[in-house]
């Protein structure tokens, strides 16, 4: 062992031997001794002295360091490859099942028959056709009136092509119209009995044969002329027979072509529409060829450009018109509209102006009064102004409204009264029938017309649908003492109710107020208005037409998808009310019959 190592033990080991031998010789070294005190303790406390060092605020300056950093674009290739998925699909409700013929067949009182036939191709992205024949007749039904019995019958051929930004469109249909003048008055009768004249003495019939012919373009390119043109070629050929040898038939011949273009320029939309019309009518008496009119044209210019925002819409346009008869006049009309989006579609206010020339023919009288004479001079509507305003809007998704009040003034007005037949011989025997009788003129008038008219829709999608609307009129006459055949209220609602595509149910109510009808017939009528012209007073009498309701109902069974059953009756309450002066409506009229469609697609 060394050396060191020996001290080191050494130095260890002698306080515990020490401790020991003490021990060993009776010395105990944590034994207690006596201490006196001799003066009692005073503590001192040494003077504390004050550091009058302040700490000391060392600022330290730092380094503004800047860092500029250059970008090294590396492009970095993935290998990823997704995996490819089907394209979503949304799956639409079925379509409904078509068929190529539809055929409609009704009998009902007064022999009255009724029946469609239709034949259409089946759904196609290429083309639409058909072919259609509709028939409705009916015989007498007014008692103690002459025959008063009618028919309509029609026969079209119709199609459409359609093209990658266009389409092609082409009509040629057949109207033929038989009325009976059953509208006589009482007052020239003695003791000729209403029934002794014959049919063909009072019949009319009135033959329209119409072509159409269209082009329409829909770029999908807002930047791209979008144009409509449309021409259309209406024959009317109306004989009148008045005895067996003689005979008399207006022929007239009208040519419509309507053109639009239109385009967009960044938002504006530009339009502009061209119109001609021509109209020539001709009276052929056993061969004979008299003009009554001269030939008439027309041509409208309407250019207008629209201005939109988020809730409005601003269209600025001009009606120009040039006229041409025995002389040429060119007419300009304001053209404007503006509408303003309140609230979310429900409330929308509107204003606007215009004006323009309305076509009046033949064709045009007597599709709204079919006895006329055929000794009319024609005059085009002139719609001065019409100044209109309103709101429309909706409660609900399923109930719309519009409330709509105009003021216009309306030359060449057309009004219609019956001939003064005053200077013919009472009536003895069939052949001193003459259609002057019952026939009806025409007398135009300037008229400052002031409408309010009020419309409330419903409509719940393949369910119910109801429509309301009254319209009341205000007439400032300028010559005419009365607006002759012109109701101040009308009225109409009409509603259709599906039940599971089971029970079709509709119904219909008309209201038309009083008029006046001007007679010469001083018994007949009352003094409505007098003149002095060159020291003779001369009067006016007229006839006051009570108003008239009328209500429809109809019931359809759908016994299933081809065939079903239906009900229809009209004029439930039986007026013979007046439509024209003399002219009484049928009672109640009751219509029943089938349905039935086939050859359905494969």
């Amino acid at each position: 062992m060394k050396l060191t190592h020996i001290y080191s033990v050494i130095l260890l080991l002698a306080p515990t031997s020490l401790w020991a031998q003490n021990a060993r010789n009776g010395n105990d070294t944590l034994e207690t001794g006596e201490v006196i005190i001799v003066k009692e303790f005073e503590p001192t406390i040494a003077s504390a002295r004050k550091m009058g060092s302040q700490p000391k605020l060392i600022e330290l300056k730092t380094q503004e360091l800047s860092f500029q950093y250059e970008e090294k674009p590396v492009s970095f290739e993935s290998g990823f490859q997704p995996d490819s998925i089907k394209a979503a699909r949304l799956k639409g409700e079925p379509l409904s099942r078509l068929y190529r013929n539809y055929l409609k067949l009704g009998l009902g009182n007064y022999l009255t028959t009724f029946g469609e036939v239709y034949i259409n191709n089946v759904r196609s992205r290429n083309s639409l056709w058909g072919v259609g024949l509709k028939h409705k007749a009916s015989s007498n039904g007014i008692n103690d009136y002459p025959f008063s019995g009618y028919s309509n019958n029609r026969a079209e051929v119709y199609g459409t092509k359609f093209l990658k930004s266009h389409q092609i469109n082409g009509q040629v249909s057949y109207d033929r119209q038989r009325v009976h003048y059953y509208g006589l008055n009482d007052y020239y009768f003695d003791e000729f009995d209403y029934e002794d004249i014959h049919r063909r003495a009072i019949a009319q019939t009135y033959n329209e044969l119409q072509a159409k012919a269209g082009i329409e373009s829909f770029f999908a390119d807002s930047s791209d002329l979008n144009y409509k043109v449309n021409a259309k070629y209406t024959y009317l050929g109306s004989p009148e027979y008045f005895f067996e040898a003689t005979s008399r038939q207006v022929q007239e011949n009208n040519i419509l072509l309507q053109t639009s273009f239109n385009r967009y320029f960044g938002e504006e939309l530009a339009v502009l529409n061209f119109d001609l019309d021509y109209n020539q009518q001709l009276v052929d008496t056993n061969g004979t060829e008299a003009r009554i009119n001269d030939p008439n044209l027309f041509a409208k210019i309407n250019p207008q450009i629209e201005f939109k925002g988020s809730k409005w819409r601003l269209s600025i346009g001009l009606n120009a018109f040039i006229e041409s008869e025995e002389e040429v006049f060119f007419r300009f009309y304001p053209n404007a509209f503006f509408k303003y989006n309140v609230f979310d579609d429900y409330i929308i206010p509107y204003v606007g102006i215009k004006g323009g020339l309305t076509r009046t023919n033949y064709n045009s009288l007597r599709k709204e009064n079919p006895y006329l004479s055929s000794d009319l001079t024609l005059e085009n509507l002139n719609t001065r102004y019409n100044v209109y305003g309103g709101i429309r809007g909706a409660f609900s998704s399923q109930i719309s409204f519009n409330v709509q009040a105009s003021i216009r003034q309306e030359a060449n007005s057309a009004l219609f009264q019956k001939l003064d037949y005053t200077f013919l011989p009472p009536i003895t025997s069939s052949s001193d029938y003459q259609r002057e009788y019952s026939s009806f003129g025409l007398v135009y008038d300037t008229i400052d017309i002031t409408q309010v008219t009020a419309e409330l829709t419903f409509f719940e999608e393949n369910r119910f649908n109801l429509l309301a609307r009254m319209d009341y009129m205000s007439y400032n006459m300028k010559n005419e003492a009365k607006p002759w055949h012109l109701p101040q209220i009308k009225g109409t609602i009409t509603g259709r109710y599906d039940l599971r595509d089971k029970i079709v149910a509709t119904a219909s109510f008309f209201y038309v107020g009083e008029r006046f009808a001007k007679t010469y017939d001083p018994t007949e009528g009352e003094q409505v208005a007098s003149e002095i012209v060159n020291g003779v007073t001369t009067y006016t009498y007229g006839v006051m037409l009570p108003g008239y309701f009328d209500a429809n109902l109809g019931v359809e069974y759908r016994y299933n998808k081809k065939l079903s059953g239906f009900l229809n009756l009209n004029n439930i309450l039986s007026q013979n009310y007046e439509i024209w002066h003399d002219y009484k409506s049928q009672g109640i009229n009751l219509m029943f019959g089938v349905t039935y469609s086939f050859w359905s697609r494969n």
